[in-house]
């Protein structure tokens, strides 16, 4: 019997707990009168089912719109591809035989040029920031041959597409994937579906490309998730906001000076001022004295100054438009008129951070399999058919490294002298050092050597310093 008592009283405790659990509230959960048009829209759809064809084509259509006609917004974005680009990733290989490792990176320099790698990876990087996606095609053009004629084309989002289906393979606009979600097949519109120029088929005729030999970089903002959207959606309405607010204001300004001059009468509403027809003209000649009529005077209209909060709302509204970037106001505005050093060197660290997770996105994501399809052709030249051994296992497991550019420091002084004190107390490296400055140690020192070497030749005294200069202060 006491067995059966405290085997309930453990029931009852726990239906108690779970009673509790169930009616307890949260505010985010509850629609009341005041919330229920804000929360209108909240759905539970899956992350496909949400980015549908006709959804992903209207964001795209506006942001690609806003952007062409809003200078604050197309400035942000190239801001940014100016500093995630930059002048173009450099190569290093890391391999033990340091001939091939020269001279697979002389060949890969040649190539990028040719190609116009870091012009396609910015215009690939502008299109999944407006568009929400980059497509960027691995494909031969005799043009670069006969050593290596690998080419990389860029494809607009729009053309990869395909009607809905349900068959043994999923599918989700335009992608085929297998059973584990890996891609398997792109299908790829010949012709831009908004193209006014057809050539050799119909409108809407498909092929169908391996998936190795197209390369999708958009941002996943959700698991399942095999479209992008733009990063922007979240702000590109706030662009549209400034707009027809400066537009407004700009309007009210003109209607208003459109009108030369007004009458108004200085008569009390009892009192009687000489007839004067209503919206009649008076033209005015230059230095001429002008009598008015009994009880009227000219009034000239004052046209509308700017709202006091306009600087503002257009302050807010453009450092909101860089956030989803992690862009401070100051570059998203090109303005840094109300920074000072401190503030500027703060706001920038973040920054800094979503520049380097992007450059790590697109070396996994996209210069890797460039390089990968870059040496599966090198290797089959004489003097690089020591790649063999990585094309046959993987070439993007060539060892290497991609560098960028730096990033530059407000006060270089500052910088020389905190990097001179970490070197002298190992804290940093060289190696570490070059790189936040997208250069190669090894290139820099071989070339300062040489420098020496010369100068040494030509009896010029290398310049170690300035004695008559302690700390970097004189």
């Amino acid at each position: 019997m006491g067995r059966l008592r405290s085997w309930l009283r453990r029931r009852l405790t726990t239906f108690h707990r779970v009673k509790r659990y169930i009616v307890a509230r949260y505010d985010a959960a509850r629609t009341d009168a005041t919330n229920r048009k804000h929360w209108a829209n909240a759905d539970g759809l899956s992350a496909d089912a949400g980015l549908t064809p006709a959804v992903r084509r209207t964001i795209r259509n506006r942001t690609r719109y806003e952007t062409d006609n809003n200078g604050y917004c197309d400035g942000i974005v190239e801001s940014y591809l100016d500093w995630v680009v930059g002048r173009g990733p450099k190569l290093q290989v890391r391999t033990e035989d340091k001939e091939l490792n020269a001279a697979v990176e002389q060949a890969f320099a040649r190539w990028s040029k040719a190609a116009s790698l870091r012009r396609k990876l910015r215009l690939l990087l502008r299109a999944a920031l407006v568009d929400g996606e980059g497509f960027m095609l691995l494909a031969n053009n005799p043009a670069y041959g006969p050593d290596v004629m690998l080419d990389i084309v860029n494809i607009e989002a729009d053309r990869v597409t395909s009607m809905p289906f349900v068959g043994p393979k999923p599918k989700v606009d335009g992608i085929e994937f297998d059973s584990y979600g890996n891609p398997t097949e792109y299908i790829l519109l010949k012709t831009h579906p908004g193209s006014t120029y057809f050539s050799g088929g119909a409108a809407f005729e498909q092929e169908t490309i391996p998936a190795s030999h197209m390369i999708h970089y958009f941002y996943q903002r959700r698991p399942e998730q095999h479209r992008g959207v733009s990063r922007l959606v979240g702000v590109i309405e706030r662009f549209a906001q400034l707009r027809r607010y400066t537009e407004s204001l700009l309007r009210a300004v003109e209607n208003a000076s459109a009108i030369s001059l007004m009458f108004k009468t200085t008569l009390p509403p009892s009192g009687e001022a000489a007839s004067v027809e209503q919206g009649a003209e008076i033209d005015l000649e230059p230095n001429t004295a002008l009598f008015l009529p009994e009880g009227w005077e000219p009034e000239q209209p004052r046209a509308p100054q700017p709202a006091a909060d306009y600087k503002t709302f257009k302050r807010e509204t453009i450092s909101e438009g860089g956030r989803p970037l992690s862009m401070p106001a100051n570059i998203a505005a090109c303005d840094s008129s109300n920074y000072n050093y401190a503030s500027g060197r703060l706001d920038h660290q973040t920054f800094y951070r979503r520049i380097q997770c992007e450059r790590v996105d697109l070396e996994e994501t996209v210069l890797d399999r460039i390089l990968a399809a870059f040496v599966k052709e090198l290797q089959y030249l004489p003097d690089y058919q020591r790649l063999g051994f990585y094309a046959e296992h993987d070439a993007g497991e060539l060892p290497h490294v991609w560098y960028w550019d730096g990033f530059e420091h407000v006060d270089p002084a500052k910088e020389a002298l905190a990097v001179e004190r970490k070197l002298a107390v190992n804290a940093t490296t060289l190696a570490e050092v070059y790189a936040s400055q997208g250069k190669d140690w090894q290139d820099e020192i071989e070339q300062r050597a040489r420098e020496l070497k010369k100068m040494q030749e030509l009896g010029v005294p290398p310049v170690i310093g300035n004695p008559k200069m302690k700390d970097g202060v004189r």
